[in-house]
């Protein structure tokens, strides 16, 4: 495994994935061994979750990781991630800081990341990508947990779906500099049919975990690629597109990673006024707190709330930033 640099820091590596699965020696890929893989990509594909062995899926999920390598990186430390939830009739906010993170071990469905009692928390890089993914319309009232990595936390590895067939697609990265993305060209031009079977897998998963799903059985294929991937790799979350905003990420990181490694920059509740233009949300602040006391409660400060929020930066989700 061959490490790199990025010039803001960042750590990137290309991981190979199958292989602390089925510890086997790499595959020789050939022509036939693409073949193969295709026909189970496809099977995967069009697999009816709700008439399927889950033992068998793993199975095929394994067969279908090993040797592929995918995209991962450790999260910027200074990049804040944002979840939003709804709060219904008679939910006037979520007073304890773990009620908002995620649900609890026993009160876990599956998810599109997760496998049944094991909790991640979702969330999206910007704003407007989680007012989307919860399709808040104006008037609807949210509370908004805003976080970040801790800076003397260790690193918070993710896997980045996608990335591979972007680099492939248009020669850039969706997560990675210039300098990450000449280095993968590099290492993939050394054993091009494995870069065309990680093409391939990383497609294939990225069209998956984009599909809008109605039912949590449906999220059964990515949740046991999501369970698969992790599995003794030292990684911690997931980075895959947004289904309801063009070009959106969103994030799911394993409960125990969150509280080793993530800190609150603050929660709100908020009103959206407007959701919109492709880069600009407006919400009104109702209730704001940057501090959660002893007993796991959230400390809410009274308006005006404009000096709480001197320090903040907002990123655009094109990449500006405003102080």
């Amino acid at each position: 495994m061959d490490d790199g640099k990025l010039s803001d820091n960042r750590q990137f590596l290309w991981y190979p994935v199958g292989e602390f699965i089925l510890h086997m020696k790499k595959p020789e890929w050939n022509r036939e061994c693409i073949g193969e893989l295709m026909r189970r990509l496809e099977r995967l594909r069009g697999i009816d979750p709700f008439g399927l062995s889950e033992e068998t899926l793993r199975e095929d999920i394994k067969c279908i990781l090993h040797g592929t390598v995918a995209v991962s990186l450790n999260l910027p430390k200074d990049a804040t991630w944002y979840r939003v939830r709804k709060l219904d009739e008679g939910v006037e906010r979520y007073n304890e800081y773990h009620e908002i993170i995620h649900r609890s071990v026993d009160d876990t469905m599956r998810g599109r990341a997760n496998l049944p009692n094991q909790p991640m928390l979702y969330a999206s890089r910007n704003m407007l990508v989680a007012l989307n993914e919860m399709s808040v319309a104006p008037d609807e009232h949210v509370q908004v947990l805003a976080f970040r990595v801790r800076k003397n936390a260790d690193a918070l590895k993710a896997f980045a779906i996608g990335d591979v067939e972007a680099i492939h697609n248009s020669g850039r990265s969706n997560h990675l500099g210039r300098s990450g993305v000449d280095k993968y060209e590099r290492e993939m031009r050394k054993d091009l049919w494995r870069s065309l079977s990680s093409l391939l897998v990383d497609s294939a998963f990225r069209e998956l975990f984009e599909k809008k799903q109605n039912e949590s059985m449906d999220y059964i294929v990515t949740s046991n690629i999501a369970d698969l991937m992790l599995l003794g790799s030292g990684h911690d979350s997931f980075l895959y597109p947004s289904v309801r905003r063009n070009l959106g990420t969103n994030i799911a990181i394993q409960a125990s990673a969150f509280a080793d490694k993530c800190e609150m920059v603050y929660s709100a509740i908020e009103r959206a006024d407007y959701v919109g233009l492709g880069y600009y949300a407006k919400t009104e602040f109702l209730e704001f707190s940057r501090e959660v006391d002893e007993s796991g409660k959230f400390v809410w400060l009274k308006p005006p709330f404009d000096k709480y929020m001197r320090d903040f930066k907002f990123t655009l989700s094109s990449g500006l930033t405003v102080e």
